[in-house]
């Protein structure tokens, strides 16, 4: 269960880094948003690797909420 937690904020950092990279490089806003595709597939990704842990799904569903009213569709 542990490990599942370590994915999960892996997972979170990544994403939070690849976010502040572009916002660091000088990208305007649009360009710093994540593709929706990507909040998809970070959300499956996060789901697999839940088991049975209820929290874990709810801090799945809160960082699909983040990126999805974030990201953009013209991806």
């Amino acid at each position: 269960m542990q490990n599942r937690k370590v994915r999960l904020i892996a997972l979170a950092l990544v994403f939070v880094a690849v976010l502040a990279t572009g916002a660091l490089l000088g990208h305007d806003s649009a360009a710093a948003m994540p593709c929706c595709s990507t909040c998809e597939s970070g959300y499956n990704y996060c789901i697999s690797q839940c088991g049975s842990d209820p929290n874990c799904y709810y801090n799945c569903d809160l960082q699909w909420d983040w990126c999805f009213n974030r990201c953009s569709f013209s991806c």
